[in-house]
């Protein structure tokens, strides 16, 4: 049998429900989750835990989203 580690680099897909004409994509890691990548990439401040920061991770609450990896 032949073991895949799912760990790495994924491409996330968001876009608010019944709204595909909004949708963002870049990359994610696994394990790991939305809001950090989010951060990562710009959409929100690095820094999620200081202040008010994290109010700001609301705009993607409604958000659908779809992480994608090719397998070999």
């Amino acid at each position: 049998m032949k073991t895949i580690s799912l760990n790495g680099t994924w491409r996330v897909t968001g876009k608010p429900q019944n709204d595909d004409t909004r949708a963002i994509t870049f990359d994610g890691r696994v394990p790991g989750c939305v809001q950090l990548d989010l951060a990562e990439n710009g959409y929100l401040p690095r820094d999620l835990y200081m202040g008010k920061n994290m109010l700001a991770a609301e705009k993607y609450e409604c958000y659908e989203w779809k992480y994608e990896r090719e397998f070999y």
